[in-house]
Formats: structure tokens, C-alpha cells, sequence
């Protein structure tokens, strides 16, 4: 059997090593494993931390329970809303409208860990299980949507990477900016436009 054994941490400071594939590969084969950083560890836990309740969000909408989901909302909004501040450098306090220079290596961590797919969830299933009239100014419907497309829109900001990941779901993006209820403004737009931006 194969066990963890976590470093000493007099071991720490020769954790980054060269590792040569195979004996008949060359320097270009090799790869490097390097120690993440304590500021990065705390960014991937405080991201791992997000996904239970984003998912048993996503658990209340798949099965349209309206009251769960609502029972859960304001705590998804923070954290929806806690989520763009902390892929985006900004001095602005709306999530809703926010602009800012996006931190890269967040963007990854966040597209590493899977958030765009519980968040193409959370807008999918929100317009496929509800009626139009939860999509009236100001119901938590609304707003769900808009702070996941802001994320969404925040994680592609200026990375390549990022964009064409994101890309598989450009035409549920369209089609949910055609389809969107009159008068509402979704943030639906941003998302595509970011996606075909240089």
C-alpha cells in the first residue's frame, strides 16, 4: 500500500527537484515539482471551501425546490460576491459592476477546481426549472444569474486559457442573452463578448 508521509519542515527547502522522465528522454521531457506557496495553498482551500455550498445550491435547483434554494441564497450571494473580488484586483464594493485587472493565477485555480461548471449549472438549471416569474427585478433568481455571469466573466478577463475553456458554453450564453426576459438585465451580454475578445 502507498502512504502520504507530509514533509519535516527542515525537508521543506529542497523540495524543488528536476525529475527525468525516462533514462532516454532529454532536459525538454523533464518536468519540475515545485512547493505552492502558503498564500496559494490558502487560495485553493478557500476555493475548495466555496464548492459545498455553490453545490448544494446547484442540488436545490436540479430539483426545484424553490424554498431550499431561496433558504440558501443570500449566503451563495456573498459568496458568489466574495468570489469576483477575489479573482479581480478592484477598488469598486459592487460585485454587480465591478471592473478591475483579473489575478491570473487565480483565474486558473478557479478553472483548475471546476467553478465554471457548477456556475453554467446554477444559470442552466435556474431558467430551465423556473418560470418567468422568478425572473422579475430584484428576486434572487435575478441576482444568481448575474453575479455567476459577472464570475464567469471575471474568470476570462484577459486570459487566453480561461477563454477557450469556457468557450464549450458560448452558445448556452447567446441563446440565454437572445431568450432573456424583457427589461432584465442578466449580465448575459459580458460573458460571450469576453470570450471573443483579443
Amino acid at each position: 500500500a502507498i502512504s502520504y508521509t507530509p514533509l519535516l519542515d527542515d525537508e521543506r527547502s529542497s523540495i524543488e527537484k528536476m525529475f527525468i522522465l525516462s533514462e532516454t528522454t532529454n532536459d525538454e521531457d523533464a518536468f519540475k515539482i515545485v512547493r505552492a506557496s502558503k498564500e496559494e495553498v490558502r487560495e485553493v482551500r478557500f476555493i475548495q471551501s466555496s464548492l459545498k455550498p455553490l453545490l448544494d445550491f446547484t442540488d436545490f435547483l436540479k430539483a426545484k425546490d424553490q424554498e431550499g434554494a431561496k433558504a440558501c441564497f443570500l449566503k451563495v450571494e456573498r459568496l458568489l460576491e466574495t468570489l469576483i473580488f477575489f479573482v479581480t484586483n478592484t477598488d469598486s464594493g459592487d460585485a454587480f459592476s465591478c471592473e478591475g485587472i483579473p489575478n491570473v493565477r487565480r483565474q486558473r485555480f478557479l478553472r483548475e477546481l471546476h467553478v465554471q461548471e457548477i456556475l453554467i449549472d446554477i444559470i442552466f438549471y435556474i431558467f430551465t426549472c423556473f418560470s418567468e416569474d422568478c425572473f422579475c427585478e430584484g428576486e434572487w433568481t435575478v441576482e444568481v444569474v448575474q453575479l455567476s455571469y459577472r464570475l464567469l466573466t471575471h474568470m476570462a478577463r484577459n486570459n487566453s486559457e480561461n477563454k477557450m475553456y469556457l468557450s464549450q458554453w458560448i452558445g448556452l450564453f447567446i441563446k440565454q442573452t437572445l431568450n432573456s426576459v424583457d427589461g432584465i438585465d442578466l449580465k448575459s451580454e459580458a460573458a460571450p463578448a469576453e470570450l471573443i475578445k483579443n
